[in-house]
C-alpha cells in the first residue's frame, strides 16, 4: 500500500528534477517492505497551502494514477513521505505542470520460518506473484564472515489479499544446529519489479 504523510519543507539541491515550475527530488531511494521514502521539491509559486498531487506508475503498469498529495510552505516548497508496493516512477503534479520523473526500487517482504519436526517454509510477498521463483537459504559462516548458500526452495504456493500476492514453499532444512540461517530472493528471481529481497536472521 502506499501511504503518505505530509512533511514540512526541506531544501532542495541538485537532486530535483522537472520544469522550473514544479520539481521533484528523493531521499531513501531504495526500501525494504515496509520502510518509507522522502519525496520533496518546489513549486515557483511562493504561495503557501498550494496542492501538489504525487503521482506513480508501478512496474508493469502503463499510466500514472494519484496516490498521496502534499501542500507547499512558505516559498514554495513542500515534501512528503511515502511506501512503494512495487518498484516505480513517481513525479509530481501542480495544476497542469507535471515535474520529471524519480525512481523508487523496492525490495519484497521475504520470510523463513523452522517449525517443529524440523520443517521449514519460506515466503515471498509483493503485488505480483513468484510462483516457480527460488529463494536461496543461507548459513552465515564465521570463519569467512560471509553468507553461504546450502539449499534453495521453490515458490509453489500461493495465497493473498489486499492487494499482495503470498507466495511460498516448504523445505527440510539443511542447516547446522545453532546457526544463523536467512533467505534471499536474489535479484535474478526478483527483478523485473523488484531489487533483491532478505529475510531477518533465524537463528537454529
Amino acid at each position: 500500500m502506499w501511504i503518505a504523510a505530509g512533511l514540512a519543507a526541506t531544501a532542495a539541491g541538485s537532486a530535483l528534477a522537472g520544469s522550473t515550475a514544479v520539481s521533484i527530488g528523493v531521499r531513501n531511494s531504495v526500501l525494504r517492505w515496509g520502510e518509507q521514502a522522502t519525496l520533496f521539491g518546489s513549486i515557483s509559486s511562493s504561495r503557501p497551502d498550494e496542492k501538489v498531487v504525487i503521482e506513480v506508475k508501478e512496474c508493469g503498469q502503463q499510466s500514472y494514477r494519484g496516490v498521496a498529495w502534499a501542500y507547499s510552505q512558505p516559498g514554495g516548497g513542500w515534501s512528503i513521505e511515502t511506501g512503494a508496493r512495487a518498484s516505480s516512477q513517481v513525479r509530481a503534479v501542480w495544476g497542469d505542470q507535471t515535474s520529471d520523473s524519480v525512481s523508487i526500487q523496492q525490495r519484497p517482504f521475504v520470510s523463513v520460518v523452522i517449525r517443529p519436526g524440523n520443517r521449514g517454509e519460506a515466503g515471498v510477498q509483493g503485488i505480483y506473484p513468484f510462483r516457480g521463483k527460488r529463494v536461496s537459504i543461507q548459513v552465515f559462516d564465521m570463519r569467512s564472515r560471509t553468507w553461504k548458500h546450502v539449499q534453495s526452495v521453490k515458490l509453489t504456493e500461493q495465497g493473498g489479499g489486499g492487494g499482495y500476492i503470498w507466495t511460498s514453499g516448504k523445505f527440510r532444512p539443511r542447516v547446522p544446529k545453532h546457526a544463523q540461517m536467512r533467505g534471499v530472493l536474489t535479484l535474478a528471481q526478483a527483478k523485473p519489479c523488484y531489487l533483491a529481497g532478505y529475510s531477518g536472521i533465524v537463528r537454529t
